[in-house]
């Protein structure tokens, strides 16, 4: 099961092998952070929407169990192309993540880290002119099916005294008992 950091850092590591971009080029959205320059591509979860029952596994040696959840995550990514002589284009990087969702290797990379694709959505050109000059970009929806859990620690039952009796149908004391365990 993932938490969400560990969900960021797969997706994260996906879009940066995929996207043929630097590092510092695939970014996770912030308020507070600046935007890196063009071109480069940014990651947002947009919506997490849970489906079904909450699952709770059997507590373990220590104590532990997990609660799991079903969730459909949104994530959208905006693509920043360039427009000088090196020419990546926004909807082409988009473009080559959609289609490495296809391959067998990413499959089961994501499947690996708890995390299916449910459908790639359309790109969308939202080009438009910034300022003194043209912004080149793209935007594409990805559903995904992420399994998520938390641990609880519920602890465990160190000690157990039980006293009591045993009776017979008619009442009677068949046996007292007095039982501790540790």
């Amino acid at each position: 099961m993932a938490t969400v950091s560990d969900i960021q850092k797969t997706i994260w590591t996906w879009a940066y092998e995929q996207a043929g971009l630097s590092g510092d080029k695939v970014i996770w959205e912030s308020a507070n952070a600046p935007r890196p320059a063009r071109p480069y591509v940014s990651l947002n979860f947009s919506t997490i929407a849970r489906f079904g029952d909450i699952d709770v596994t059997d507590t373990d040696n220590l104590g532990i169990r997990q609660i799991l959840a079903n969730n459909y995550w949104t994530l959208v990514i905006n693509s920043f192309g360039t427009n000088d002589a090196s020419k990546i284009d926004a909807q082409d990087m988009l473009e080559t993540l959609k289609l490495s969702l296809k391959k067998d290797s990413v499959v089961l990379y994501l499947n690996d880290n708890f995390i299916s694709v449910v459908n790639s959505l359309n790109i969308t050109n939202i080009s438009q002119i910034m300022g003194s000059g043209y912004e080149q970009r793209s935007a594409m929806d990805i559903i995904l099916y992420i399994v998520t859990a938390i641990d609880d620690d519920v602890g465990l039952i160190e000690h157990i005294a039980m006293e009591g009796k045993f009776l017979n149908f008619d009442g009677s004391t068949e046996k007292e008992v007095d039982i501790n365990i540790n």
